[in-house]
């Protein structure tokens, strides 16, 4: 079965959903409510969403088919009127089948004093802790994201058999088997499946270190264009919008059904579902109000569809903490791309974002938060083409500005990852094992613990201070010594101008 492209709204009353269904038989279609789900069917087409409050069949719902947009249009009436349903926009939350609590214990717990039966009080432990968690009452608790301090676990089973695990949440093994020719060109360390975590990030730093170049540090500084990183670019918006409408509006009624043809569909269909003409507002609810507020951050089209083709997944989270260290990481590299290309992608677009994230080259897991920027400004001045401190700080201030905008500018940003390491030959393989598994996983993200990182993010400040390598000395011997690379270019350039003009 196919998932139509599908968009959903609220008003007071009703949860109002869009699909796109061409080349259909309107007379095959059906739907129905139940509890907190709408499901949908209409033959090739099958919709089911679920919600985050209950709908109800009270005799105001409708749908209409219009012939012009090849859409259905569903007026689902809320259960409770007034009640605001949350996350409408997350395609890939809404596609998920009926929650249930796969946290309940499989086996009966019985006290062993007197014998009452403590399941219930588990259940109502656990949804105690999830409302805690979507609420955020506890405002004065703060994650801590700067030390690094853990108990080395004891060896696993699988950790005995030598097995590696990387990617997201730890979650693959073996992953480059058979890729061992492609390999080098998808991560920089193609040893991977045989080096513990600890080597892997002393095998990191060693490449960093080999191949970070001093000179092409001191080399003229990058121009920093004086425009920020503006996160409404991140929106579909279209200039000729306006003038888009107007043309249609001018040739709508030349295509518009006469009313009897249009009845005379209607008396074949099942009584839920009419056909309208776009012009046509009578099958309206007269209660529908258009209120919505204008949103700041839009998914479009392209971003709907990919999310509604990622898998539907749950993830039993080990180290939440570390998966929102590696989504800042993985941020930085978009912003660097972002800010250096000015807000366009291009063929070298994938590998900047890979290369200049640790988490998507070396498979790296952070424990802190400085840890993470550390990383991100070495790699970012020693393997792109524009090397600079002053970039490294305005990217970081994107990324901080990102984080600022909440989950929905995030999850954005990682679906545009997506699309951009999907047309690469090689790097494609990364949505597979970090891209894919963040766009689900970020939909359900702790918003208590998004806005702890933002939070600590907002007041980091990076110091040269802190990179092993002696920066501080090298910007002062180009100071002293007056060694600006491109300025001796220059004049080499035109002392040979001077030269074929003397010849001449």
């Amino acid at each position: 079965m196919i998932v139509p492209r599908f968009t959903v709204d609220q008003n007071e009353e009703f949860i109002i959903v869009v699909a796109r269904t061409p080349y259909i038989r309107a007379s095959e279609a059906d739907f129905y409510l139940l509890g907190n789900q709408f499901k949908f069917y209409c033959k090739p087409y099958f919709l089911r969403l679920t919600f985050s409050h209950n709908i109800i069949e009270n005799g105001k719902e409708k749908a209409s088919y219009n012939v012009n947009t090849l859409e259905f249009t569903f007026y689902l009436p809320k259960e409770n009127v007034g009640e605001q349903f949350n996350d409408l926009d997350l395609i890939t939350k809404l596609l998920e089948k009926k929650s249930t609590n796969n946290n309940t214990p499989k086996i009966q717990l019985i006290d062993e004093n007197d014998g009452t039966n403590l399941s219930e009080t588990i259940d109502q432990q656990l949804d105690d802790e999830d409302n805690q968690d979507e609420d955020g009452d506890d405002e004065n608790e703060q994650e801590e994201w700067e030390f690094d301090q853990h108990i080395e676990p004891e060896l696993s089973l699988d950790e005995l058999k030598n097995k590696v695990f990387y990617g997201f949440n730890d979650s693959y093994c073996n992953f480059f088997n058979g890729l061992q020719e492609e390999i080098q060109d998808i991560i920089d360390i193609p040893m991977i499946d045989s080096i513990s975590k600890s080597e892997r990030t002393l095998v990191r730093k060693e490449f960093e270190n080999m191949n970070f170049d001093a000179d092409r540090y001191m080399e003229i500084p990058v121009p920093i264009t004086s425009t920020q990183f503006n996160p409404s670019n991140l929106e579909d918006y279209d200039d000729d919008e306006e003038v888009l409408n107007s043309e249609t509006q001018i040739d709508k009624n030349e295509t518009d059904l006469p009313d009897d043809i249009i009845s005379q569909i209607n008396s074949t269909l099942a009584k839920k579902v009419q056909i309208v003409n776009e012009s046509d507002e009578s099958t309206k609810p007269s209660t529908i109000t258009t209120n919505t507020k204008p949103k700041l951050i839009v998914f479009t089209d392209d971003e709907r569809d990919i999310m509604k083709n990622l898998p539907n997944k749950s993830y039993m989270i080990s180290n939440e903490n570390s998966l929102l260290l590696g989504l800042v990481d993985i941020i930085f590299s978009y912003a660097f791309n972002y800010r250096i290309n000015l807000g366009d992608s291009n063929t070298e677009s994938a590998w900047n974002i890979c290369k200049v994230s640790t988490t998507l080259s070396c498979l790296e897991t952070f424990t802190s938060l400085s840890s993470v920027i550390e990383s991100s400004f070495k790699r970012a001045i020693t393997y792109p083409l524009y090397r600079s401190w002053s970039l490294c700080e305005k990217v970081l201030e994107d990324t901080k500005t990102i984080f600022q905008l909440g989950k929905r500018c995030l999850l954005k940003c990682l679906l545009d990852i997506k699309k951009i390491l999907e047309g690469h030959d090689f790097k494609h393989y990364l949505n597979r094992l970090y891209i894919d598994d963040y766009c689900v996983w970020l939909q359900h993200a702790s918003s208590k613990k998004l806005k702890s990182l933002k939070s600590s993010l907002s007041a980091f400040k990076m110091d040269k201070s802190s990179i092993e390598w002696p920066l501080e000395a090298y910007e002062k011997l180009v100071e002293e010594e007056g060694m600006v690379w491109g300025e001796d270019y220059e004049e080499e350039g035109e002392e040979e101008e001077e030269q074929e003009r003397s010849m001449m």
